[in-house]
């Protein structure tokens, strides 16, 4: 179990703000969750990945030891510019 990463990423895809029902923690092995929302996958992990730097602690974030993610690593696909309120969104739980 030594390799067993401490977190997971969710790929949610895309929905309306006004219908995406989140994500938690209930019924995993996990305490936290982070939601991001952007107009590309990427954008999205990104975000949840700023939410996690500005508000967990070096100690903490260095024990997660995230995998370094890049654009390649996701969906090139994006959000129509005249799409309202519709975004694509990536959760992090750890």
């Amino acid at each position: 179990m030594e390799n067993e990463k401490l977190y997971e990423v969710i790929l949610h895809g895309y929905d309306h703000a006004d219908y995406f029902q989140g994500c938690g923690t209930f019924f995993t092995k996990y305490t936290e969750c982070y939601t991001g929302a952007g107009s590309t996958e990427y954008e999205a992990y990104d975000d949840a990945m700023n939410q996690i730097y500005s508000t967990c602690s070096e100690e903490k974030i260095k024990e997660l030891n995230f995998e370094e993610l890049t654009t390649e690593d996701f969906s090139s696909y994006s959000v129509p510019e005249d799409a309202e309120d519709v975004y694509y969104y990536v959760s992090i739980r750890f």
